[in-house]
């Protein structure tokens, strides 16, 4: 089973998160740098693939999209038997909170 991790933990746009996806996932030259194209070339996925995702705290300017592509991991999930996702969150607690 290949592994692969993605830390979009310092992603700072659109573009960043895509050029990991592309990279790390060794997407094809047509990968549409878009959900639907994301979903597409999660699905096309052959062999066994375990994906960890860390994302970014709630703060940060990608959080809302990064949780778009959670959901669109998921679903290609579900419909994938080679892909395994998991997602990792940044702790909300704060050294206050302890």
């Amino acid at each position: 089973m290949k592994k692969i991790v993605l830390d979009f933990r310092n992603s700072e746009n659109k573009d960043d998160i895509h050029d990991m996806l592309e990279s790390a996932l060794e997407f094809p030259e047509y990968y549409g740098r878009n959900l639907d194209s994301l979903h597409d070339c999660l699905t096309d996925i052959t062999e066994d693939v375990c994906i960890g995702i860390y994302e970014p705290d709630e703060h940060s300017e990608v959080f809302g999209y990064l949780k778009r592509i959670n959901r669109v991991c998921e679903h290609a999930e579900s419909e994938n038997q080679h892909l395994c996702i998991f997602i990792f969150q940044e702790s909300r607690t704060s050294e206050s909170d302890m």
